[in-house]
């Protein structure tokens, strides 16, 4: 038996053009049913985030996501800073998190050479690290604000873990809708 036989029929059974059509409906069919799963997806992952977000705004408070630099830090100070410390308010409940160390690099200090001329060199201990961080913040009178202090690129902020504090500089700030 012939795979096409004389009158253009495979196994005798269908029109070769005929199954043509029928694999490209089926092909057509299969990736709009699976494009119709994907985005039923991503709406039930926005609707989520949504509600997320609805639920922040009624509180009253909104997570920021944030970026600190702490400047001249000694060495040892440097190394307690970590990725995943948090900041607890009197409750116990989360307010701040340190959610990524993004760069330390050593202090610079400036020095006269030849007894003329300034120059930045790296300097031998301190370091200057950069942190990004979550923190609750609450919105009153149109402006953001965590722990009272106003949450704004340029202005100093205070974070206060069982271990340790710093004060750094906001040096940029995004809202974080995903928590």
């Amino acid at each position: 038996m012939k795979l096409i036989d004389q009158k253009g029929r495979v196994l005798g059974l269908i029109n070769v053009i005929d199954l043509s059509v029928i694999l490209v409906l089926i092909s057509f069919l299969s990736v709009v049913f699976l494009g119709y799963k994907v985005m039923q997806r991503q709406q039930k992952i926005d609707d989520t985030n949504k509600a997320m977000i609805r639920q922040q705004e009624i509180d009253g408070k909104k997570w920021v996501l944030i970026q600190i630099k702490l400047s001249e830090l000694d060495p040892e100070f440097s190394k307690v800073i970590l990725k995943g410390d948090t900041e607890k308010d009197s409750s116990g409940k989360t307010i701040g998190e340190l959610v990524a160390i993004a760069s330390s690099s050593p202090s610079k200090v400036w020095v006269i050479v030849d007894n003329k001329m300034l120059s930045a060199i790296d300097h031998p201990l301190r370091k200057d690290i950069i942190v990004d961080a979550n923190i609750l913040c609450t919105k009153r009178d149109g402006s953001l604000y965590y722990k009272d202090s106003s949450v704004k690129i340029g202005n100093t902020i205070q974070f206060t873990t069982d271990l340790y504090h710093f004060s750094g500089l906001i040096t940029g700030l995004k809202f974080d809708d995903k928590r």
